[in-house]
């Protein structure tokens, strides 16, 4: 079996390049479709290829928190707050997509977000300050454009 990553040649029944460390076997449909919600399908492609396991890598760790959403989920009620956070951290998730870092976990208003892992690219920290700026662009303007007076920061 040839290494997506480095194409070298390896035994049919290997799971992982013995060269590079690359998975061999493609993402399956399931996998693909359980990301395809959040990140762009190409993306969740790269990430379930990368694997990474066992390696070491220098990540940067960004942590997004949205300021006010306690005032805002008491002035609009639980329904309505569920809608327009669920709407604020789409955005948030599409804005990493685009900068390919990925959602490591979300504690209720705030995102730990990677970059370097296991996607690893030669500017993941500048990509990491680029997709904060981006991000408290998305959020502003979308607290400005919003007719429910969503006054969020991050």
């Amino acid at each position: 079996m040839r290494c997506p990553v480095c194409a070298r040649d390896g035994p049919d029944d290997a799971q992982f390049c013995a060269y590079c460390g690359a998975t061999l076997k493609p993402a399956s449909p399931r996998q693909i479709e359980s990301l395809r919600g959040f990140i762009p399908a190409e993306l969740a492609q790269k990430i379930l290829a990368a694997g990474g396991a066992g390696e070491r890598r220098t990540v940067t760790a960004l942590f997004c928190d949205l300021v006010g959403s306690t005032a805002l989920g008491e002035r609009l009620g639980p329904e309505r707050f569920k809608v327009v956070m669920d709407q604020m951290l789409g955005r948030i998730i599409s804005t990493v997509s685009q900068y390919e870092g990925t959602i490591a976990q979300i504690l209720g208003d705030g995102l730990l977000i990677f970059f370097g892992a296991p996607l690893a690219h030669e500017d993941d920290a500048e990509r990491a300050v680029r997709a904060a700026l981006s991000i408290r662009d998305t959020v502003t303007a979308t607290g400005t454009a919003s007719s429910q007076g969503v006054n969020l920061g991050v």
